[in-house]
């Protein structure tokens, strides 16, 4: 191997050792980018869960037209009932 050999090699090693620093600092990088859009994803899985626990309270909670009228029926019939006695 003659020192015009030896210069190119080393200019292939040095180019390829730059790029590994590159490539280190994006793979820091798209770790770092990962861990937050990981950290954003729970954070939103866990509003989903509160908003389901609410829609299904509300749900729950809801009025229901026919009990509603069942009732006043009821309420109604026990008002004649006692204006009777």
């Amino acid at each position: 191997m003659d020192v015009q050999d030896f210069a190119e090699l080393e200019a292939k090693i040095s180019r390829v050792l730059d790029r590994l620093d590159v490539l280190k600092k994006e793979n820091a990088e798209l770790r770092e980018r990962l861990d937050e859009s990981q950290r954003l994803l729970a954070r939103k899985s866990e509003e989903i869960e509160r908003l389901r626990g609410e829609l299904n309270q509300a749900l729950e909670n809801a009025r229901d037209p026919e009990k509603e009228a069942e009732l006043q029926g009821k309420v109604s019939s026990l008002l004649d009932r006692l204006e009777q006695v």
